[in-house]
């Protein structure tokens, strides 16, 4: 499960008056899955959060949906695109993406294999125990629960999921490791997470409209 993908804790505040606010309120109602553009915590605040209610989050199924997984990848592939019609431009990127649009691909793809996988009865725990951010084991069982009749990924756009796992599992597109690397051609890439957040999307019953005209 993407790290950042956790709600927040129902903390609280003490003010002077004694009152007691409940910070949930920051973010929407304790069931939207939407983070904010604003600060979790307000100025001042001394709330916080602990691993134990943020393992409980991420588990319950009635706060980590299908929908709101592909939504979110269906975000991080609009981002990538913005990305990299920036970056993208410059010499050396003709054939590779540049890594941040490599990497927001790869939660793309992640988070449209998990929703699928969820869709399926896959539990949330086992898809951040087991899958993590394992792009190949994600898509293996995936297919094993017939990805392949809602979303025809042909063998180049697999493969190019394939080379770019190594990486992204592994954090290298986050954190620099030098030395030789492969790394996917885009084209393929690119097609196979539009494929995905399509395909999948039809099956869970999201439409992400923004990506309608992609390929």
């Amino acid at each position: 499960m993407p790290d950042f993908m956790v709600d927040v804790c129902l903390c609280k505040k003490e003010v002077k008056d004694e009152r007691v606010h409940d910070l949930s309120t920051f973010w929407g109602g304790r069931c939207d899955q939407n983070i904010p553009h604003h600060p979790a915590y307000p100025a001042g605040s001394s709330g916080y959060i602990t691993l134990e209610h943020m393992t409980t989050i991420v588990d319950d199924p009635s706060r980590t949906t299908s929908v709101g997984l592909l939504r979110y990848g269906a975000e991080f592939m609009e981002a990538a695109l913005a990305a990299d019609e920036k970056m993208g431009q410059k010499a050396g990127h003709e054939i590779v993406a540049p890594v941040p649009v490599m990497f927001l691909v790869g939660q793309a793809i992640e988070l449209a294999l998990k929703a699928y996988l969820l869709s399926k009865g896959v539990e949330l725990s086992k898809l951040r125990l087991k899958y993590g951010h394992d792009l190949h084991r994600c898509l293996r069982k995936a297919k094993e629960l017939g990805l392949l009749d809602a979303v025809p990924l042909q063998a180049d756009e697999e493969t190019a999921i394939e080379i770019l796992n190594p990486l992204y599992a592994s954090k290298q597109l986050q954190y620099i490791v030098t030395g030789a690397k492969t790394f996917p051609v885009f084209g393929p890439l690119e097609r196979a997470a539009a494929k995905l957040l399509k395909g999948v999307g039809a099956h869970v019953g999201y439409v992400p409209k923004a990506l309608l005209n992609v390929l």
